[in-house]
């Protein structure tokens, strides 16, 4: 075991693409409510109160306390650190296993986890992902057995924007890629980009895929460039941003 256990966020940047190999995602039950159980920091009654608890109403709570008393957030840091070394050591997860660390959740490349629960924290496989791509600093995690696409580094509202549009697109490509063969797939890619480069695709799927998520609006006047959040001619919109930053990175990493 190495020492990747200390990273609170952590992500392996070299790793572009896994296509067809198992990417489990742990999740840490309960972590910050765990770690301070662990420290003692609650009365027997204050346990039994917390545990008769929802989940929301609890971590509102406990969001509060630590608000209120700053030593807690040390206590919690050091905690998941804890945490992470002993879910590491119990399973033999070394560095290179690692695809992603989010705090108090671990994902973990190709080698199942048999120790889940140990020493007051528990574990639990949150998600399985068969593909998994890094692009413009966003995380794609695919899902085959529940043909599901999972994002990091956008806000769960603003994906809710691209889900029917060039999300599902993406999920489609991600599922042709592992379950056919090279010259299928190749080919689905290439007319996939034809259709978008002419603009036969549904006008939100032009909509940028990033945290913005506007269409960016091509003025006659000037050869000037608008963000705007609604737009009905598709003619008028600078299709460039997801064709640079997604379409030619898959046939890169694809082709």
């Amino acid at each position: 075991m190495d020492n990747l256990y200390l990273k609170h966020n952590y992500l392996d940047k070299n790793r572009r693409c896994i296509i067809g190999l198992p990417i489990r995602a742990y999740d840490m039950s309960s972590g910050g409510y765990s770690i301070l159980k662990r420290n003692k920091i609650f009365s027997k009654k204050d346990i039994e109160k917390l545990d008769n608890m929802n989940k929301y109403d609890r971590n509102v709570l406990i969001g509060k306390l630590v608000r209120e008393h700053s030593e807690l957030t040390e206590i919690l840091m050091d905690g998941f650190i804890d945490a992470r070394k002993r879910f590491m050591y119990y399973n033999n997860i070394l560095d290179e296993d690692i695809l992603s660390i989010k705090k108090d959740a671990l994902f973990i490349i190709n080698k199942p986890a048999n120790k889940l629960l140990f020493d007051g924290y528990t574990f639990k496989v949150e998600a399985i992902y068969s593909s998994y791509y890094y692009m413009n600093d966003i995380e794609f995690y695919y899902s085959n057995q529940k043909n599901l696409l999972d994002v990091k580094g956008i806000s769960d509202e603003t994906l809710e924007r691209h889900r029917e549009f060039i999300l599902d697109d993406f999920c489609n490509i991600f599922k042709i890629t592992e379950g056919n063969d090279k010259l299928y797939r190749n080919q689905y890619i290439k007319n996939y980009r034809h259709l978008y480069l002419n603009k036969e695709l549904d006008i939100g799927c032009y909509r940028e895929l990033n945290i913005d998520s506007y269409f960016k609006y091509k003025s006659i006047i000037g050869n000037r460039h608008y963000l705007i959040d609604d737009l009905d001619d598709i003619n008028m919109i600078d299709i460039t941003y997801n064709y640079v930053n997604y379409i030619t990175e898959f046939i890169r990493m694809i082709i």
